[in-house]
């Protein structure tokens, strides 16, 4: 951890514009981690990667679900806007922050190295304390597995040592 993130604005990956304005995101109190669910291989082009995710999500969503995406190889995107609502975890977006790995499993050392160096960054930003990071499926009332194993084990890990 500790290198410099790459970070991809909306208008650099061709973010459409959402279905409606967005919802204030309120005073932020958490963070919330989540996994795509997409196939491992973003075929090299975590740009259009974005693009599908977010055609995705606006066919049930105002936009993109989430405040920042990390791709396969530990790009940053950004999604919603930061002081925005998202749409990730349910009954409860209001001051949570949506970030998201792209994959289902077996995610990168760079998306691990890229996504500890974001929750800092976030917890830095919003002044909040590593209990404050979840996994989607510790955010009641989720019905998810989301974010897996693989990232709940590493959140774990990652409290102990923010």
């Amino acid at each position: 951890a500790g290198g410099a993130m790459k970070i991809v604005g909306r208008s650099e990956w061709g973010a459409a514009e959402p279905n409606s304005p967005h919802r204030p995101l309120g005073p932020v109190t958490r963070v919330t981690v989540h996994r795509s669910e997409w196939e491992n291989d973003d075929h090299g082009d975590p740009w259009a990667r974005m693009r599908d995710i977010q055609d995705d999500h606006l066919t049930r969503f105002n936009d993109i679900g989430y405040h920042w995406l990390v791709s396969r190889g530990g790009v940053v995107f950004e999604g919603v806007p930061h002081d925005k609502r998202g749409s990730h975890a349910k009954e409860k977006n209001r001051g949570n922050i949506g970030v998201c790995l792209d994959g289902k499993s077996d995610f990168t050392p760079s998306q691990l190295e890229t996504l500890a160096d974001l929750l800092a960054m976030i917890c830095g930003r919003y002044d909040l304390p590593p209990p404050a990071v979840q996994g989607h499926r510790d955010v009641p009332p989720s019905e998810t597995n989301c974010p897996g194993d693989e990232i709940s084990d590493w959140l774990a890990v990652w409290r102990t040592r923010a």
